[in-house]
């Protein structure tokens, strides 16, 4: 066939593949094509393709080239100088052709002819045909993978800015890198503060590591978009960082199979990929900041509503334990009222560690510290603290201050070091701050209480709420016993001792009743020297034995030594004045005087 037949077959079939649908699933299958044309038209035995690092090879159908065709090697015998390259090699001939354009870098087409009937000149011709098609295919090829690319970051955009959890955000930007540019390596490095998923490609960038990769620290910090060859000297790796407009998030690393082809167009893809992620975790993490505070709020302000609405001490304590282990997962939690600097009492509401006897050293040093500095503490390793193993790493302790006075010390530790969040200090800081007034207010309300109930010498409780709780009894038990004892000879006592150690007499007496006391017992102050003991569900029998025993101990263990007489009155179910109750105790108490003091009369009446 005449080569100017030829050469029209060649573009006519040329042009024919260009009237089809440029847009395909597959853009380099364009390349295919073209090989086929080419081994079709010019009867060849093959035709291969080399660009960019990627091969792509056509044979006529009697031919089946084996593994020791090597187009590699083929290509590297080349030289550099010669756009038009012919050899033998195993029986055939082979010409290649160079495209050395900046656009056609590294394009390489070869053709092997089964016989060569054609001219010297067909070669030229061939090569100028090619290099006018080739040139618009590539350009082609870039126009489709260019648009697919942004239509794929256009479906990655809209999938992103739906979605407000930063884990599936980030599940999304892995599936759609490797969907839009398929022939890189590709893996997010994130701050220490995101939440790394173990099922993707995603690490954490670890700053105190000599051997991170710089390139990585240098586009975090920067912001830019920087790269560096790998070790091996031959790939080169991008990172750019994912940016938002109010900081950076991580970087993205992209590693191609035979290096990253950094091209400026290339470059600034890739920027929008990673602008667009870190826009995305951005909007995500400011969501889920958000959806925090008003959590944060509504437990600072449910709380504050639960300890204004007159909680007694202990209430406010268990409630508020219940609500730092919920909120704060702390594994303790303890309160801290402040007695003098270096003495304090741990409140009922905290929780068991902080009553076991092993950990007093620590709360005591933890203690005497803030006291003295006044100074709230956020420890995420005790052990830069106690300078040893203290079974809880994670600690927050914060005073409660109130007129610039320290009332009250919070604590709460977990066992894992770097346990709780900056966040959870701010929060319980806030927590803290507005439960201090109604904490104060308990502790008043409480002291207030005790005063009006209990009597000033003897801490014992006063007659008038002696009377409430006898009448209360009287309505809700089936029985009670009333003691009423007074001490014998108090006014010489007062005339030989001073009336200083007759008060001293007074509240040994008081605590030998306290101390011999049950739950639901009651102590009391009748009036002067005279003392009281009402013992709900008691018969009188055993209210008895349990005045001889008083009386002896007051006996036994006052200094100086004071007897004191009692006299001992029960109810049952029937009675209803409490009244009657101290009459009968009062005359046996008369007769106990009158028999020599010193000893238990029961009331004849029951």
């Amino acid at each position: 066939m005449p080569i100017e037949k030829l050469m029209t077959r060649v573009k006519q079939s040329f042009f024919d593949m260009l009237m089809e649908k440029m847009h395909r699933e597959n853009p380099s299958s364009l390349y295919e094509e073209v090989l086929c044309i080419l081994v079709d038209s010019c009867t060849l035995e093959g035709a291969f393709l080399v660009h960019k690092g990627y091969r792509y090879i056509v044979t006529s159908e009697e031919v089946s080239w084996n593994e020791e065709h090597n187009i590699v090697n083929i290509v590297r015998k080349v030289p550099d100088d010669q756009t038009i390259f012919s050899f033998q090699e195993s029986g055939r001939e082979t010409t290649v052709f160079q495209f050395p354009f900046l656009s056609l870098k590294e394009f390489y087409l070869g053709i092997v002819y089964k016989e060569n009937t054609l001219p010297p000149e067909f070669s030229p011709l061939l090569w100028r045909t090619c290099t006018q098609f080739l040139e618009y295919v590539e350009k082609e090829i870039e126009k489709e993978y260019e648009r697919a690319r942004y239509a794929g970051l256009y479906d990655l955009t809209m999938k992103l800015y739906s979605s407000l959890d930063p884990n599936q955000v980030l599940k999304d930007v892995i599936t759609a890198i490797d969907t839009i540019c398929p022939k890189a390596e590709c893996s997010l490095i994130l701050s220490h503060d995101s939440e790394v998923s173990h099922d993707l490609p995603i690490r954490t960038i670890k700053y105190n590591e000599q051997k991170s990769s710089s390139g990585v620290m240098k586009a975090y910090v920067s912001g830019r978009i920087h790269i560096e060859m790998m070790e091996d000297g031959k790939n080169s790796v991008l990172y750019a960082p994912l940016q938002g407009k109010q900081g950076v998030y991580g970087v993205l690393e992209m590693i191609g199979e035979n290096g990253v082809i950094c091209s400026e167009q290339e470059m600034n893809f890739i920027e929008k990929v990673a602008h667009t992620t870190g826009a995305a975790l951005e909007n995500a993490k400011l969501h889920e900041q958000l959806e925090q505070v008003i959590e944060d709020v509504k437990l600072i302000n449910e709380t504050s509503h639960k300890l204004n609405s007159s909680l007694r001490l202990d209430d406010t304590i268990h409630y508020m334990t219940e609500q730092i282990i919920t909120f704060f997962h702390a594994k303790g939690v303890g309160f801290l009222l402040c007695i003098t600097n270096d003495k304090y009492k741990i409140l009922e509401g905290s929780t068991e560690l902080f009553f076991q006897t092993e950990n007093k050293p620590y709360i005591d040093k933890i203690y005497k510290k803030i006291n003295r500095e006044k100074e709230s503490k956020f420890i995420n390793d005790t052990d830069t603290l106690f300078g040893e193993k203290f079974p809880y790493r994670s600690l927050i302790a914060l005073p409660m201050i109130h007129n610039n006075k320290m009332s009250g010390l919070v604590l709460i530790v977990h066992d894992k070091p770097y346990f709780f969040t900056f966040n959870h200090y701010r929060v319980l800081q806030s927590l803290v701050h507005h439960s201090t007034l109604a904490f104060t207010n308990s502790i008043l309300r409480e002291e207030l209480e005790s005063l009006v109930v209990t009597d000033h010498l003897t801490k014992l409780y006063s007659r008038s709420y002696l009377d409430e709780q006898i009448q209360q009894s009287i309505e809700r038990d089936k029985l009670g016993s009333l003691l009423l004892l007074d001490i014998d000879n108090f006014k010489q006592v007062n005339d030989t001792y001073g009336h200083q150690t007759g008060d001293q007499v007074i509240i040994q007496v008081a605590s030998i009743i306290k101390n011999n006391l049950r739950d639901g017992d009651i102590g009391a102050r009748w009036g002067g020297e005279e003392l009281a003991v009402y013992l709900p569900n008691v018969p009188q029998r055993i209210a008895v034995s349990i005045a001889q025993r008083l009386v002896a101990k007051v006996h036994k263990e006052t200094v100086p030594h004071t007897t004191v007489s009692c006299g001992v009155s029960s109810w049952e179910r029937g009675e209803k004045s409490a009244h009657q109750l101290f009459i009968k105790a009062d005359k046996a108490l008369y007769q106990a005087k009158n028999n020599g003091k010193n000893q238990v009369v029961k009331s004849c009446e029951k």
